[in-house]
Parts: structure tokens; sequence; C-alpha cells
């Protein structure tokens, strides 16, 4: 059951690639016991699932219980499905609001200059703010700091990530800029945000 339930999981990514619904599923972690010779009465599959959109998370969350549910059934057995994850809960698409993200960049360009600033392409990384931009209008913002001089050549999740802190000025200033000009647009235009 859980090689068949894996199988039809992760060739999930693959087959909406082809539709152009960008998601992923991994499953990390598959527990069924400490000893080659006894089989289980239990297993848990863990792992995680990301998406562009808030549709198709829900879209493609609802396919993981169905496969999950079906595959179980099929072999006569259960399944209990938990994506509260009480250690690890679930994290929505990251998704910028429009409006924000247009003025956080009109005032990036405007304080760095229009070739210090780059739009990132879309990923699908986990992030916590994405709880943060559920409840308010937001825009999540990367602080470039690739230095080599300073050692900071690798990426968040590397062992080797380092932190070239002399990039924080910077952040805090477009923070600040942004503050500033979203407040004194709010004030002068009370319905432009």
């Amino acid at each position: 059951m859980y090689f068949s339930t894996l199988c039809i999981i992760l060739s999930f990514s693959a087959l909406h690639k082809y539709c152009k619904i960008m998601q992923v599923v991994s499953v990390s972690i598959i527990d069924g016991g400490t000893e080659y010779n006894i089989i289980p009465d239990s297993a848990t599959i863990a792992g995680t699932f990301r998406a562009f959109s808030k549709k198709s998370f829900s879209l493609l969350r609802e396919r993981i219980e169905e496969v999950i549910k079906g595959q179980a059934a099929v072999h006569r057995c259960s399944a209990e499905v938990d994506f509260e994850g009480r250690e690890h809960p679930t994290l929505p698409p990251t998704v910028n609001d429009e409006r924000i993200y247009e003025h956080v960049k009109w005032v990036s360009v405007d304080l760095l200059g229009e070739e210090k600033v780059e739009v990132a392409p879309c990923f699908t990384g986990s992030e916590d703010f994405a709880f943060f931009l559920d409840e308010v209008p937001g825009s999540f913002l990367f602080l470039g700091m690739w230095n080599e001089k300073a050692g900071a050549i690798y990426p968040p999740h590397s062992p080797y990530f380092f932190i070239d802190e002399d990039v924080f000025p910077i952040g805090a200033a477009i923070h600040a800029a942004f503050a500033h000009s979203y407040l004194l647009n709010s004030t002068n235009n009370k319905n432009s945000y």
C-alpha cells in the first residue's frame, strides 16, 4: 500500500507540470517501524506540498487526501490524513498583494536605482510570512546579499549559509522609505490602499 500511494502522490508534480500548474509534493518521512523482519500494524508518511495559488494549493490538498484514503481502501486498510501538523503546520502559498508589491518595487528602485532591483522568479519554497499575507495586504521582499569576498554565496538551507550583515542598512532603508511613502500616500489619498 505504501509504495502504490507514494508513486501516485509523487506523480502529482509531474502530471500537473504539463498542465501549466506548478506544484511540488515531497515525501520526506516514511516510518513503518524499526525491525526489518516485522510487518508493522501502522506506518506514517509525511512531507510537504506547495503551489503558487491558494486555489491550486487547496485542490492539491484535497487530491492528496483522496489518493491516500483511496489507496488504503484498495488494500483493505484505513488511513488518517492530518494536514494540521502539530509540530509543522501546513503553510499556505506566499502571495503578494499586487498594489503593495508595485509600491515596494517603486520605493526600492527610487532608493537604489533600477539596476540594483531585480524581480525574483516564482518559487515553491514555504514561508511563515504567508500567514501575515492572509490577514494584511503585503509583499515579501528578498534582500540580496551575495558577496563572494564575505563568503555569502550559499542559499539559506545550506549548512554553509552565511549572512552578509553589511546589507542590513539597505533593507532597513527600504522598509523605512516604504513605510514613510505608504503612510504619506494613504493620508493624502484615503482610498489608494
